[in-house]
Parts: structure tokens; C-alpha cells; sequence
């Protein structure tokens, strides 16, 4: 779910983000959990505060209502589990990949070009080895264009779980979701 939500932000993004302003920072953070949470700003006679709602995976349904505090808990500890998870999914995946080309190149059996062998064997023996290095050759790459693809989705992924990584981190991002919202 967040690797899809961090894709379909790079895709469609058109605005210019930086993230070393907290407000882009924020807003770049509000649309990845757009699905997830949502921030509103809520007024009484003498006070504005920030409310969130977090919803299960689909949008269908509200779980709940955070406190800033169970915020803070919530993208800390919950959030943080979930992208691990999905790190492990993504490894796993490639890790199989990579069980089974080596298996199958293990399993490839070249034949023996013997001395007393005719020269129309040797050619059908040595067409054989050249297929059989070709077949390991594109499999080897093709694990090579999944290793890169892995990769940037881990990298992804990584960014993202490593932002706002400390207390006063995310109270500055709360505070520019008040910002934004309020505007």
C-alpha cells in the first residue's frame, strides 16, 4: 500500500516539492497518506485544533480519531511496521527470483565436446551450449532489471519510513498540516 501510494505520488505529482521547507515537506506527506489519514481543522469559540482520522487500508471505513499523540504513535510505530513489512514483501520476492535462476543455471546441463567426436556433433553439442549460455545470460538479466527495480522501490520505501523520525519532527509537521489545512 505505501509503495503504491509513494509511485502514484512520482507519477502524478506536477507541483515542485522541497523538501528541505516544511510546508512542501508536509504536503508531500499529506498526499502519500491520503488514503489513510485525514486532517481537519476544527474550530470552537476559542480555539482551533487539528483532527485526525485514521481509516483501514481502503478509505471505507474510520478506525478512529487521533490525538496528536496517538498520531505521533500511529506514524511511528504502526506506519513504520507496515512499511518494514512491505521492505520484507519486496525482498522476499526478489530473493525467490534469485533462488531460481541459480537453481536454474545450476541445473543446466552442458554437454561434453569429446575428441572422438564428429564434427556434426560437435557443432549440435557446442549450438546447445551457446543456447544454454544465451537462456543463462537473459535470465541474468532479467534478475539484473529486477534487482534495479527492488532497489528503488527499498529506496522508496526507506526514504519515506525514515522521515520525520524524531518527536519534534513530527510536531513540526503537525504544525504546517494546521497551516495547510487552515489556508
Amino acid at each position: 500500500m505505501w509503495l503504491e501510494n509513494l509511485l502514484e505520488f512520482r507519477e502524478t505529482n506536477k507541483q515542485h516539492l522541497n523538501f528541505k521547507i516544511e510546508l512542501h515537506l508536509a504536503i508531500y506527506i499529506m498526499k502519500i497518506l491520503k488514503d489513510r489519514i485525514e486532517f481537519k481543522l476544527t474550530k470552537n469559540k476559542t480555539k482551533e485544533f487539528l483532527s485526525i482520522h485514521l481509516y483501514d487500508e481502503d478509505k471505507k471505513r474510520s478506525l478512529t480519531s487521533l490525538t496528536e499523540e496517538k498520531f505521533m504513535y500511529w506514524w511511528a510505530i504502526e506506519r513504520y511496521d507496515e512499511i518494514i513489512s512491505e521492505e520484507e514483501l519486496i525482498l522476499s520476492g526478489f530473493n525467490e527470483l534469485k533462488e531460481k535462476v541459480l537453481l536454474a543455471e545450476k541445473k543446466t546441463k552442458n554437454p561434453q565436446i569429446l575428441d572422438s567426436d564428429s564434427e556434426d556433433e560437435k557443432g549440435k553439442k557446442l549450438k546447445i551450449i551457446q543456447d544454454n549460455n544465451s537462456k543463462i545470460q537473459k535470465l541474468k538479466e532479467h534478475l539484473k532489471k529486477e534487482s534495479d527495480k527492488s532497489n528503488i522501490k527499498l529506496s522508496l520505501l526507506s526514504q519515506f519510513r525514515m522521515m520525520n523520525s524524531t518527536n519534534e519532527l513530527q510536531k513540526n509537521f503537525l504544525e504546517s498540516v494546521k497551516i495547510i489545512v487552515g489556508y
